[in-house]
């Protein structure tokens, strides 16, 4: 028997996946400008939906993207910038593909990351840096199965946790943490490239 919050989940999901904002729009042809509030984890409520086999995306982040915490191992959390549930879960912890990001004090640079959630496991591997003000572009593609990431010239593959021929899910939006929220205002401009 289905609770009434699965079936509240089901209607949404079936109600997103049948509707395109005028968000959602703007986020795929013109781009647009989120803020993650100091104090606060997500840059709001957003809708879309996304299927297919590559998301591209031009990225860029403002000077709040330079941080350091008095609890360095909250330095090394992963912030995500932009990408999706898959296999059509609701939880991004379930099943989703996603690029990151952290500042990293040492280096005085932004390093960017692949970001992979299966069943509540969090996997990522490196990419490549930027600064503030940098325009970067990203790719998540899937190739034999299994998600590839490209960076400035970079290849990363990670598993995926379903075998459908198209990725789908909700997208997904800048998102701060880990443990700590924004320690100050956060600005990430997206704009699909695909």
């Amino acid at each position: 028997m289905r609770t009434p919050f699965r079936l509240t989940a089901l209607l949404l999901a079936s109600l997103l996946a049948l509707t395109t904002s005028s968000e959602s729009q703007a986020y795929c042809k013109q781009g647009k400008t989120y803020k993650i509030k100091k104090g606060k984890h997500s840059s709001g409520i957003h809708l879309g939906y996304f299927k297919g086999k590559t998301l591209k995306v031009s990225f860029k982040l403002d000077d709040g993207a330079i941080y350091q915490f008095q609890s360095p191992e909250n330095q090394w959390d992963v912030n995500k910038l932009f990408g999706f549930t898959d296999c059509n879960a609701l939880d991004p912890q379930q099943n989703s593909a996603r690029f990151g990001w952290r500042w990293n004090p040492a280096t005085s640079k932004i390093e960017i990351l692949a970001f992979v959630d299966h069943n509540g496991i969090h996997s990522f591997q490196d990419l490549g840096t930027t600064y503030p003000g940098e325009v970067s572009e990203g790719t998540i593609a899937l190739e034999s199965g299994k998600y590839a990431f490209y960076y400035k010239g970079k290849r990363v593959v990670m598993s995926r946790n379903c075998s459908k021929n198209k990725m789908q899910g909700f997208k997904l939006y800048p998102y701060f943490g880990g443990q700590e929220t924004a320690p100050h205002d956060i600005h990430i401009w997206l704009k699909r490239v695909d």
